[in-house]
């Protein structure tokens, strides 16, 4: 058949190329798929997720506008102004950079909604802008409205003073006519400072609430003042005083201007804040809804994506189905048509492969037995001299251990030398102190006596007073002072004595655990000293342990003469291999025949020789030179052992000579 008549070389490359054109054809689809997946990936991280960011972006900006608009009632200055600008101008670079990528996707809603946004948006800078300046124009007109009242308030406050310190001097003259009119004055006075105090609460509400009825009162109120103020400095002659009702209604009609048109501007600035919010949350539904609208474009390409990946995965199942099995029925045939002549080849092989297989194991045999008996002895020597390496260096940090304990006992003997002293120091300082409360105790026991017979004294110093009558009452209260002064002496002696009689049971008690102490002490010395005896009868037995670690050593170097002579067993290994030498040639004609089978029947008889040529270098023997070396780590001797390197062919006398030995 075709498949016979081809060489193995052929068969081999004929189903490797069959394998490549399969593969190719599965990595092809593979590769348009992944494509077509790239594409839907590119336009979602180019296109569908910058749109939708930039939507949610504007969005967050105009809520970020929108809020610090509504801030602008309370605090407003130039950094917010700049801030809120750099918010409206964000918003419309967010919105200018949706249109292109709108318009890429071809998102006819998104666009037209964006336009409108856009239209809403110039709506609200417009807006915005009015209100920021109706805002400014506002703070500069609260600034000037504080310097106005603070002018009237000035001037109602000199007015009122300059009252009070005439009607002290009108008082000193005794002129209560003028005292009378002065005090009409700073009535008329009192009441327009009173409704100053009114306009400037009803402003401060009005700021805070933006009531109507907090606006007419302002109105009201400064017109009340005014008219106040003309009646008040009325009844003045003063000069000073005329140019006082000047100033105040003077600014006080400035105030009254300001107070108006800052009221008018209030009520614009609310109007503009409604228009705002509206125009402002018309963008941020378009961005919310906008939004949503993306972001179901989104879960839709997701939808696609996964059901695209769900066919892929499916065709490259079913292909990869197909390309298993032709692959493996190619594989079948080709092998069927290489494993047959093969096996003939193997079988005659396997016959002259029995004496091979027998010589070989007589040679395993006495290898693997001179190996293992070599390991077995060169494992344990290896044990045996790590255990005394350590067995020696655990013994030399004995006695340094010992000589080190031997120092520290000896510091430790001559520490409680020292401590037995101080405690003999200190008992003989405690019966010290212990004498000295026992005398002190005497003196406050005489103490105690003298104030009792002080007591009976005053008593009866204070008896002689009260029949003495009033002439002695001076004489009983001494006598009573000086009986309470002796009554507190003995309370006081007695506190006194109770307390050195304790101390001197805790001084008594303190004396029975030092002396206590000191025995302990005198038994500490007695086990130091007998510790020390200890320790250096330890070094002296680790010293000995040295020299008895040395002995073992020399025994192990004796050992190592026997792992030596076992070393000339492993010759005997070789006179084995001359059979396999025998067989050899019987192996070379089906070798040739295996030879024919590679080369497909072409080359045959000519290239047989070759071929025999080629397998008979390849059947030599090299017998690699075995060595274990072994090195004590005591003794420093080595063990070899080495075999030679034999050539089937050259070396045949040898070991036919040396394997019947």
């Amino acid at each position: 058949m075709f498949w016979e008549k081809m060489g193995v070389d052929k068969k081999i490359f004929g189903g490797f190329a069959i394998a490549l054109i399969l593969t190719t054809i599965i990595g092809g689809v593979s590769i348009w798929q992944l494509g077509n997946i790239g594409k839907i990936v590119h336009q979602l991280a180019t296109l569908e997720i910058p749109e939708t960011s930039a939507i949610v972006e504007t969005e967050r900006l105009m809520w970020k506008t929108h809020v610090l608009s509504h801030e602008f009632k309370y605090e407003l200055n130039e950094q917010s102004k700049t801030e809120w600008a750099e918010y409206r101008d964000a918003i419309r670079k967010s919105l200018d950079k949706i249109i292109p990528i709108t318009t890429a996707l071809k998102h006819e809603d998104i666009l037209k909604a964006v336009g409108v946004a856009k239209q809403n948006m110039n709506e609200y800078t417009k807006i915005g802008e009015e209100y920021v300046s109706l805002a400014l124009e506002n703070k500069e007109i609260e600034k000037q409205m504080e310097a106005n009242g603070t002018v009237i308030e000035k001037q109602w406050t000199d007015y009122i003073n300059g009252q009070n310190k005439k009607i002290q001097r009108s008082v000193e003259y005794w002129d209560i006519e003028d005292v009378g009119k002065r005090i009409i004055k700073l009535r008329f006075a009192n009441n327009a400072n009173g409704l100053y105090n009114k306009i400037r609460r009803h402003e401060y509400q009005y700021m805070m609430h933006q009531r109507s009825e907090d606006a007419a009162g302002l109105t009201d109120t400064s017109a009340k003042m005014v008219q106040m103020a003309d009646k008040t400095f009325t009844l003045s002659k003063d000069p000073d005083d005329l140019k006082r009702g000047v100033l105040v209604r003077k600014h006080s009609e400035i105030y009254l201007n300001l107070m108006k048109k800052w009221i008018k501007n209030k009520k614009k600035q609310t109007d503009l804040v409604e228009h705002l919010h509206t125009q402002a949350m018309s963008i941020i539904n378009m961005a919310s809804e906008t939004t949503t609208q993306a972001e179901k474009t989104a879960r839709s390409i997701s939808i696609k994506t996964k059901k695209l990946v769900s066919d892929i995965r499916r065709f490259l199942a079913m292909l990869l189905i197909t390309t298993i099995i032709s692959g493996c029925l190619f594989a079948f045939f080709i092998t069927r048509s290489i494993t047959i002549p093969v096996n003939r080849v193997i079988k005659s092989l396997s016959d002259g492969g029995e004496q091979v297989s027998s010589a070989s194991s007589q040679v395993s045999s006495a290898s693997r037995s001179l190996a293992e008996r070599t390991s077995e002895q060169a494992a344990s020597i290896e044990e045996a001299s790590s255990s005394l390496t350590e067995i020696s260096v655990m013994t030399r940090q004995n006695a340094n251990h010992a000589e080190q304990a031997n120092t520290i006992v000896k510091t430790s003997v001559q520490n409680i030398e020292q401590a037995k002293a101080f405690m003999t120091q200190l008992v003989q300082s405690m019966e010290n102190i212990f004498e000295s409360g026992k005398k002190t105790f005497k003196i406050i026991k005489t103490i105690n006596e003298i104030a009792f017979r002080t007591n009976l004294l005053s008593l009866n110093a204070a008896i002689e007073a009260a029949k003495a009558s009033d002439s002695g009452a001076g004489f009983a209260v001494v006598a009573q002072e000086i009986r309470n002064l002796s009554l507190q002496t003995a309370e006081a002696a007695e506190d006194t004595a109770n307390l050195i009689k304790g101390t001197i049971n805790k001084l008594h008690d303190g004396s029975r655990l030092v002396n206590k102490t000191h025995e302990a002490f005198n038994q500490m010395a007695e086990g130091t000293a007998r510790l020390r005896e200890l320790v250096h009868e330890i070094s002296e037995a680790s010293n000995d342990q040295d020299l008895a670690i040395g002995q073992v050593n020399r025994a192990v170097s004796e050992i190592n003469k026997v792992v030596q002579q076992n070393a000339s067993g492993s010759e005997e290994s070789a006179s084995a291999s001359e059979e396999l030498n025998v067989q050899a040639d019987q192996m070379k004609t089906f070798v040739k025949e295996l030879a024919a089978l590679v080369s497909g029947g072409r080359e045959g008889a000519g290239n047989g020789k070759e071929s025999i040529s080629r397998s008979q270098k390849r059947n030599k023997v090299d017998f690699k030179t075995y060595a274990m070396t072994f090195k004590g780590k005591n003794s420093g001797r080595s063990v070899v052992l080495e075999g030679h390197h034999l050539s089937s062919l050259s070396q045949n006398n040898f070991f036919k000579s040396d394997y019947k030995k």
